[in-house]
């Protein structure tokens, strides 16, 4: 595959990264010069141009060409263009301009239709009511909407897509999304220029408001309640709201209660980890889009050692797809085992796994775990630790034990009793410890 065709191929990920309107703005009169084994040298046309874009795309460029190549390499920047034809060129003020309003802009990602999302038993439930909404915006049996899951298995592809669903059907609505960060910065942005009255202007006339990583806001007592109001101005007049986030509702915290009871007031759904089958039909699905034909024995080598995230699961096929245009011929089972050999974890399931999942699944600190303390929300994730090391490591009740700070191996016993009694009368606790059983037992690559 020649270089052009390498760099049409990084450039989309550059968009699906930036958006259509930066990506338009920045790139589209960039040249590839020279494309080397580990470096990568792009043309510009202005002094500015280059700084703006070294400043502050620079990672977007190097994350797409490593999606793309599988491995890291570096970029560099050339003035093609001098003198005269800079100056004729572009308009440093209108560039200017074009920056200052552009946080006010709302961006969908293209990419993200309902079309291109692979549908399995892990997100259907998910996407029948994102697929209702889409064509029911105004139904307040379904408002808010709140999706929850973990990293990587197409939260936002699911609320982008009802987005783009709706601006296409009706071009007259006001639809605008943001993560709950940038929802936090536009915020502070609008109090440090004293201009709230444009920050209210751009939220309180939505007709749909969808907002990634709600989770975020925890501790943010001030954010959330500039959020609190916000979330009430567009409920009260039947504007339809979206959220997502990596955890259910009852496990937020740190937020008002005003604000869980808000968010918990209309339909809540979660994204769960794909199975095995759930995985190939990404692939198939996948494969197509990116003229990529995998033997049996390779997508089934993906579908087992990719971990529960779709995104890793695309990028593997995006890297497959570039390397075998470059080679020319299909890749074999070896070969695509050393290409993603970087997107396998390299630890296996031990002590020290299975304390840092469990800290990081409850939000607790790792010292708190293994420490003296007893309170409820420590000591929980202290037994279901122990219950784990016992069950998936097959340790001793002493060995276990002398994890925690040499405590008597009774008091192990006791705890992996406790969490299997608690398993069986506490379905809520039961879903959790699945979840995290899930995510202990994909630690490791099957190679």
């Amino acid at each position: 595959m020649d270089k052009e065709r390498i760099w049409t191929l990084i450039k989309k990920g550059i968009e699906e990264r930036l958006g259509t309107s930066v990506f338009g703005l920045w790139f589209s009169g960039i040249e590839l010069l020279t494309l080397g084994d580990n470096s990568l040298e792009l043309g510009v046309d202005t002094l500015f141009k280059r700084d703006w874009i070294d400043n502050n795309y620079r990672d977007a460029i190097l994350g797409s060409a490593k999606d793309c190549l599988g491995k890291d390499i570096s970029v560099a920047f050339k003035i093609t263009k001098t003198g005269a034809a800079q100056k004729g060129g572009y308009d440093l003020a209108s560039y200017i301009k074009t920056i200052k309003e552009r946080p006010g802009d709302f961006y969908f990602n293209p990419e993200y239709n309902f079309e291109k999302l692979a549908v399995g038993s892990f997100n259907e439930i998910a996407v029948s009511y994102a697929r209702h909404l889409a064509d029911n915006f105004t139904d307040s049996a379904i408002n808010p909407l709140f999706i929850y899951g973990g990293v990587g298995l197409g939260k936002t592809h699911i609320i982008q897509a009802i987005g783009n669903h709706v601006r296409g059907k009706y071009p007259d609505l006001k639809v605008g999304y943001t993560t709950m960060e940038g929802f936090t910065n536009d915020w502070i942005r609008a109090i440090n220029s004293k201009e709230m009255h444009v920050f209210k202007e751009k939220y309180e006339c939505l007709d749909m408001f969808f907002v990634d990583d709600i989770h975020f806001i925890t501790g943010k007592f001030g954010m959330q309640e500039q959020f609190f109001h916000l979330f009430n101005n567009l409920y009260n007049r039947s504007k339809a709201i979206v959220f997502t986030a990596d955890r259910p509702i009852s496990e937020l915290r740190d937020i008002e209660e005003r604000l869980l009871s808000r968010f918990g007031s209309g339909q809540s759904v979660e994204i769960t980890s794909p199975t095995e089958v759930d995985k190939i039909s990404i692939l198939t699905k996948r494969m197509s889009e990116y003229a990529v034909s995998l033997e049996s024995d390779c997508a089934y080598f993906l579908s087992q050692n990719i971990k529960s995230n779709v995104r890793d699961l695309i990028t593997s096929i995006k890297r497959i797809s570039v390397r075998e245009k470059l080679l020319g011929k299909k890749m074999t089972l070896d070969e695509i085992r050393e290409l993603l050999r970087d997107m396998f974890p390299t630890n296996t399931l031990n002590i020290d796994v299975i304390l840092k999942e469990t800290a990081a699944f409850f939000d607790v600190r790792l010292s708190e775990i293994t420490s003296t303390k007893r309170t409820r929300n420590i000591l929980i994730p202290r037994q279901v630790a122990m219950y784990f090391m016992k069950k998936l490591l097959n340790l001793s009740y002493p060995a276990i034990a002398s994890e925690f700070g040499g405590k008597d191996h009774t008091t192990v016993i006791n705890a992996v009793r406790k969490i299997e009694k608690l398993q069986l009368t506490d379905n809520d606790f039961s879903v959790k410890m699945n979840r995290l059983k899930g995510s202990l037992c994909n630690s490791g690559p099957k190679l």
